[in-house]
């Protein structure tokens, strides 16, 4: 009963509310209404009393007025709905306050006079341009003061009877109008005003975010051009060592074949390393823009640790590194394989890279909340503390390795970004002269994770 009582009365103040108006031109058709409403109730209480309880004997002339600002009353909503907003506004500010001095005059009542003051009021709440609220204003304080000539200068000529019921009535009616009228319009100005502030911190808000997404596209862009520089340097190398060969070639100079045997190691090297570095831009590339979106499966943490070791092999055989992978069979990841196999290759590759010649690398795994680890650690030359930090920034970092070995620095990002698209994630400690220690967390089999992104 009380939702229905609710929704009644929302309808009544919504009149004429449409969603193409702004939100401060709807509060002020939502008093306009309220106001309305109270002086429609007003309205009908006087006719009531006039025709039913007065003990003075109106005239029909005198119930046949009254009806008029019934009539108003039921027309300005009506405009309201058509939209006819400015007329409205205006036809009321020009009836109601003359109607007001008309009817106390015949009806002999006091109380009237309220609503007039009520009119003096709302011409600055509803009227845009200064010359018509002026016009307004001064128009009804003119309807004010004949009221008041009349009641007061007349009522020695017995022009006016003090009809206590009704005067009652009118006064009630008044004040409930001059509070209403205050209150909404503060009520309304200050709610406005609330929503101008909230408004202006969303704005706030908006331009920090702006900010923050500028600095980050800045940041980006400054990334962007050290990776090119760097992938521009490591590839102008292999890239100009095999022209140098073709063209001594086509200069004329044969190349024997002890010569083209003692440089295949080499071109096959450079090669290698294209390849390899091909392989990370493409790998960062679609991590960024999520072109490949993870295929998590069931799979053996030893079998992927041994294929990423098949393809670092040679790298380790020829720097006569010992690795030792302690990692026992049957511990079972819930990840994309693929995915996981590039960022083992990229760390294992890593750990060969800056691991001196007959040096070690320790690889292990074991269980941990929820999480199998897998731990990768070499007694290589380390990674000081600054560039640390960057690479946990997205920063690349493109330091040579042992034998001179090239790279782009996007191994550990692209692994680091790969671990957290499949709900893991990456740890490192390094230290310079004694090494790196890396820890790739990837959630058990059992716990089947649905979230991967």
């Amino acid at each position: 009963m009380a939702a229905d009582r609710k929704n009644i009365w929302q309808k009544i103040i919504s009149v004429g509310v449409h969603s193409s108006l702004s939100s401060y031109n709807i509060r002020r058709i939502q008093v306009y209404n309220q106001l309305n409403f109270i002086s429609l109730m007003v309205a009908i209480a006087r006719e009531v009393y006039i025709v039913f309880f007065s003990f003075v004997n109106y005239p029909l002339t005198i119930v046949l007025l009254n009806l008029i600002p019934i009539a108003l009353l039921f027309i300005f909503p009506l405009l309201m709905h058509f939209k006819k907003y400015a007329f409205a506004t205006k036809f009321s500010f020009v009836a109601i306050p003359p109607l007001m001095v008309i009817l106390s005059y015949y009806t002999k009542d006091y109380g009237l006079q309220l609503f007039i003051i009520i009119y003096c009021i709302l011409p600055f709440f509803y009227l845009n341009k200064p010359r018509n609220t002026t016009i307004a204003f001064l128009y009804s304080l003119t309807c004010f003061a004949l009221l008041y000539w009349l009641q007061y200068f007349k009522k020695e000529q017995g022009l006016f009877l003090f009809d206590f019921p009704l005067s009652f009535i009118n006064y009630t009616g008044g004040f409930i109008m001059l509070f209403f009228t205050c209150y909404m319009v503060k009520f309304q100005v200050w709610s406005y005003e609330l929503s101008l502030r909230k408004k202006t911190q969303d704005l706030l808000l908006l331009n920090e975010e702006l900010n923050t997404q500028k600095n980050e596209l800045q940041e980006n862009k400054m990334k962007l051009n050290k990776l090119f520089s760097i992938i521009s340097h490591d590839l102008k190398s292999p890239i100009y060592g095999l022209k140098n060969i073709f063209v001594q070639g086509n200069s004329g100079r044969k190349i024997t074949y002890e010569e083209f045997t003692d440089l295949l190691p080499y071109i096959n090297k450079d090669i290698d390393d294209t390849v390899s570095l091909m392989e990370n831009v493409l790998s960062w590339s679609k991590n960024q823009f999520e072109i490949e979106k993870p295929q998590p499966e069931k799979f053996d943490a030893y079998q992927v640790i041994e294929e990423a070791l098949a393809f670092v092999k040679k790298d380790v055989v020829n720097k006569n590194i010992r690795i030792v992978n302690t990692t026992e069979a049957g511990k079972e990841i819930y990840a994309d394989k693929m995915m996981v196999l590039a960022a083992l290759k990229n760390i294992i590759g890593n750990a060969v890279k800056y691991t001196r010649a007959a040096g070690r690398i320790l690889i292990d795994t074991h269980s941990s909340n929820n999480f199998i680890e897998i731990m990768v650690q070499d007694n290589g030359i380390g990674i000081t503390e600054e560039n640390l930090k960057l690479i946990f920034k997205n920063g690349f970092v493109s330091t040579p390795g042992t034998n001179n070995e090239t790279g782009a620095g996007l191994g550990l990002i692209i692994s680091k970004d790969i671990l957290q698209r499949n709900n893991g994630d990456i740890e490192m400690e390094s230290k310079i002269g004694v090494g790196t220690k890396v820890i790739l967390k990837l959630p058990f089999a059992s716990i089947n994770l649905n979230s991967v992104v």
